[in-house]
């Protein structure tokens, strides 16, 4: 059985206490105003829609003559499922030198330089390689009641100082690594500053693995391959007042560190999906 590791609300200089905050970075727990860091459907057909011999497709591929995709809020309809309307950025890294956003929100981003590496399909993001890859802020982006994170990474290194952060939508959550206390899911609301803390052990080095991160309004939590392993309680809006931009591997001005390793079919959804859903993503 997997052990569950809470994480806690951040004070001024401890990391111990809830504070109030209007504005915080990510050089402490509460911060000056320095920013934190934090699909479009695949629509691919898996089958001919027929499911009775008669030659007519049933609307959704699948067969069952009901016309509806599968629902999982993972954004991989069935044949003419309609997209994941929650699902407001989605990056598969395909495109050399450009970071296309696949949801439909129109969240492209901007990068110096973007290389890519063999990924989990396709191509993946080489944080080596990449320079200055940001998306920079939107209405759709500015997620205030609840918002999952979803991502797979293959890190070579960890900081063995400071942090380094997958994704940071700057002031308002991120993804990232902290030499001490490993994977974190970090999120400011109107009542602080909070992270969730999974530790090192869930990151082999080398080796792909999928994160996904989650705010329903009450319970941040944090899922390694589609099995959760930290939950934090917390309360408050999610943070929306700043035009920061969203970074993505690097150049993140709140960190200390440049990600190492790749970067792979990065999601953001303005819901907090379901266990069953984030494994659905999870899954071969």
């Amino acid at each position: 059985m997997l052990d569950v590791f809470a994480g806690k609300a951040c004070g001024v200089g401890s990391c111990l206490a809830l504070t109030s905050m209007v504005s915080l970075g990510l050089s402490g727990c509460i911060f000056e105003r320095n920013p934190l860091f934090v699909s479009d459907t695949e629509s691919e057909s898996t089958g001919d829609g027929d499911g009775d011999g008669d030659g007519d497709g049933d609307g959704d591929g699948d067969g069952d003559g009901d016309g509806d995709g599968d629902g999982d809020g993972d954004g991989d309809g069935d044949g003419d499922a309609q997209p994941d309307a929650s699902l407001v950025a989605h990056y598969q890294f395909e495109a050399r030198g450009q970071l296309v956003d696949d949801s439909g929100y129109g969240n492209h981003g901007v990068a110096t330089v973007l290389g890519l590496g063999p990924g989990v399909t396709g191509m993946a993001m080489d944080c080596a390689t990449s320079e200055a890859v940001q998306v920079p802020d939107s209405s759709s982006l500015d997620v205030s009641e609840a918002l999952t994170m979803a991502m797979w990474v293959r890190p070579e290194s960890f900081p063995q100082a400071g942090r380094a952060a997958w994704v940071d939508k700057s002031g308002q959550y991120a993804t990232m690594y902290d030499a001490d206390f490993g994977l974190v899911w970090r999120v400011a609301t109107s009542d602080g500053s909070f992270q969730a803390e999974a530790g090192a052990r869930w990151l082999p080095l080398g080796e792909w693995t999928h994160i996904a991160s989650t705010y329903d309004g009450a319970v941040s939590r944090i899922y390694v391959n589609g099995e959760q392993v930290a939950t934090l309680d917390m309360t408050g809006l999610v943070v929306t007042d700043n035009s920061e931009p969203m970074a993505i591997g690097s150049d993140s001005p709140g960190f200390d560190q440049q990600c190492s390793g790749r970067i792979d079919d990065v999601r953001i959804y303005n819901r907090a999906l379901t266990g069953a859903e984030i494994a659905t993503l999870a899954g071969p």
